[in-house]
């Protein structure tokens, strides 16, 4: 296995011979990521899947033309050698500045890949061979048949096979009975089977048809060997204009192609002849190449089901292919846009959006959002009345992902204790990208704006709008703190423990923040190594650095040395808010002291009753 760094992001890539080859000075694991050796690899894996070496010339040979032919900081081929794409295919690829570049489709461009040879690992030839012998028993069982039984591996196990990468279930289209008759069939036969097939199959599980929950047809699942298989029948389908729901009906295996969101996901494997089934004649074009296309025309498909364009960017960013320019011009409709908002439920959205969050570059997915106008479709309130001028800026939202995007992937270090291989880090962080826009706008007297994103429109859960809306908020009062000419260890205490946990993210977020406002419209062009954005994130790194330097790292953590009870019985009061400011106090006290002790605590409050008392006695002398 080779973990390929991309970015900040690691992808898993399943590259035999490479450890064998490892040793060889030409091919280093830092040429691997510097050439984008994880798409690369994509054709070495399919025509070799056991390693061996090419007679036409290996791909070791190929990496290290690449590596003497470009330096260690030319991530692109010269401009005179690099292909010219379209101005639509340019805005759905990844940007071409020096934070974004990708060397991988060029390298793809010079390989033959021959993405239609396939090698099943033990497990699954094992699962191959039971479900081949057990179409020919049913096969012979049914006399009156009018066509042999045929089995396919279908949609994601099959991309994802050809990528080099785990599919951890199989989805099985069946061509002439439903999922649960074949699986009770199967049952039977392994039944008649027990000394070859003994324990090989769990219990079968049917799936009754739920459209709320986005299952259209009935399934069954079961698990072989250890692996979760879906059965299904081969299928078409039918759209009214109100519904993504679709009138179901048994299809052959080109019918179920063609319906399908993106033509890498519509190729099919067949178990009988062992081979690749490309029925939409783009599939493996478009895998090889780095494609993401519809298999019939996009503004149909989109209108069919609208949840598809949200898909086909998540598998964009995922994999990080192109977007083809027929799809991105519909993802762009007006009729698409509303589709999505009227057909497609919220709890839908939300989840196809969690998915790009926690995926390997949700930065992508958010700049392919902007991109199919969708901010305002995904990222607004819900049944408040918000009126077109009080939306939250779609041009705000592409110029903070921009910036953060140069922020996460610049040499600079910032603030690097922050832990960004975590997903719920940068899911946090590029949230803050997609709701800042709203901060300051608000549409309810009880919560925040940010909040009812996440609760309502987005149907994530309470706690992460929590979350988010607390980030917003410290994010724009940490631009005010950042520019005090010096802090206080009290101080900076008191803003760690306001921020909470993620005070390192409501640093990074408001710095973000605050380039933007900085350039505006300049955005798209800025340096981080001079000027006003260089000082800002000077700033930013010195207060992190005061941060740490005064063990305040977990000051969010931090609890009154004294108890409520115990702080009444000293200041003689009663219970009622005084008690939460006389905490507040002791807080304070102990960011400002951290090495006293609770008999210092005590004394120390004891002076501030004195104080009150005398306060008092002041008053009522002078009237």
């Amino acid at each position: 296995m080779c973990l390929v760094r991309r970015g900040l992001f690691r992808h898993t890539i399943s590259a035999p011979a490479f450890s064998q080859r490892s040793a060889d000075s030409s091919f280093t694991t830092s040429s691997v990521q510097q050439f984008g050796a994880h798409k690369a690899l994509i054709g070495y894996y399919a025509s070799y899947p056991n390693g061996e070496l090419s007679q036409s010339g290996d791909i070791i040979e190929h990496f290290s033309r690449f590596r003497s032919s470009y330096s260690n900081k030319q991530l692109l081929p010269s401009k005179t050698d690099r292909p010219k794409p379209s101005a639509e295919r340019r805005l759905a690829r990844p940007s071409q500045d020096p934070s974004e570049r990708r060397f991988a489709s060029y390298v793809m461009s010079k390989f033959p890949l021959k993405l239609s040879r396939m090698v099943l690992d033990e497990k699954e030839q094992q699962i191959r061979d039971l479900l081949v012998e057990a179409c020919t028993d049913i096969d012979a069982r049914e006399s009156d048949r009018k066509e042999d039984l045929v089995l396919r591996f279908t949609g994601g196990w099959v991309r994802d096979k050809l990528l080099g990468q785990h599919s951890h279930d199989l989805d099985v289209g069946i061509n002439r009975m439903t999922g649960y008759d074949f699986a009770k069939k199967l049952q039977s036969f392994i039944a008649r089977h027990p000394q070859k097939y003994d324990k090989m199959m769990q219990g079968i599980h049917k799936i009754e048809m739920n459209p709320e929950k986005s299952k259209h047809l009935e399934t069954t699942t079961t698990k072989l060997h250890g692996i979760d298989i879906d059965f299904v029948n081969l299928r078409t389908e039918t759209y009214t204009e109100s519904s993504r729901i679709p009138d179901m009906k048994f299809g052959t295996a080109e019918e179920d192609a063609l319906r399908r969101d993106a033509t890498i996901n519509a190729l099919f494997y067949n178990l009988q002849t062992q081979q690749v089934e490309d029925f939409t004649s783009k599939g493996l074009e478009d895998l090889k190449n780095g494609v993401i296309r519809t298999p019939l025309p996009a503004f149909d498909t989109f209108h069919d089901d609208p949840l598809r364009v949200l898909r086909l960017i998540r598998f964009a960013s995922r994999f990080g292919f192109h977007i083809e320019d027929e799809a991105i011009a519909a993802m762009q409709h007006d009729t698409i846009r509303e589709a999505l908002q009227q057909k497609i439920s919220k709890e839908r959205i939300g989840s196809e959006l969690d998915k790009m969050l926690n995926g390997p570059n949700p930065s992508a997915s958010m700049k392919l959002i902007g991109i199919a106008k969708l901010y305002e479709t995904i990222f607004t309130p819900l049944n408040y009345g918000v009126k077109p001028s009080e939306v939250g800026s779609s041009t705000e939202f592409a110029n903070l992902r921009f910036i953060m995007q140069r922020l996460l992937t610049s040499d600079k270090p910032i603030l690097t204790q922050c832990d960004l291989q975590d997903p719920y880090i940068l899911k946090l962080v590029y949230l803050y990208v997609a709701l800042q826009p709203w901060h300051g706008i608000q549409v309810s007297q009880k919560f925040e704006t940010t909040f009812l994103i996440v609760r309502d429109s987005l149907k994530l859960p309470s706690s992460l709008g929590t979350t988010i809306s607390g980030i917003v908020k410290s994010a724009m009062e940490a631009a005010n703190f950042v520019r005090l000419p010096e802090w206080t260890r009290k101080d900076a205490g008191l803003f760690v423990r306001q921020a909470g946990r993620y005070w390192r993210v409501v640093l990074l977020c408001s710095l973000a923040s605050d380039i933007e406002k900085q350039l505006g419209k300049e955005t798209q062009y800025f340096p981080l190594v001079h000027g006003p954005v260089s000082a800002a994130i000077e700033r930013y790194l010195k207060l992190a650095k005061f941060i740490v330097d005064n063990d305040l790292t977990n000051a969010w953590q931090l609890k009154p040395i004294l108890g409520g009870k115990e702080v009444m019985n000293i200041m003689e009061l009663q219970k009622g808010p005084q008690i939460a400011e006389c905490l507040h106090k002791v807080i304070e006290w102990q960011f400002e002291f951290p090495d006293k002790t609770r008999d210092d605590c005590v004394k120390y409050l004891k002076t501030l009753k004195l104080r009150a008392q005398t306060d008092v006695m002041y008053i009522e002398n002078s009237h």
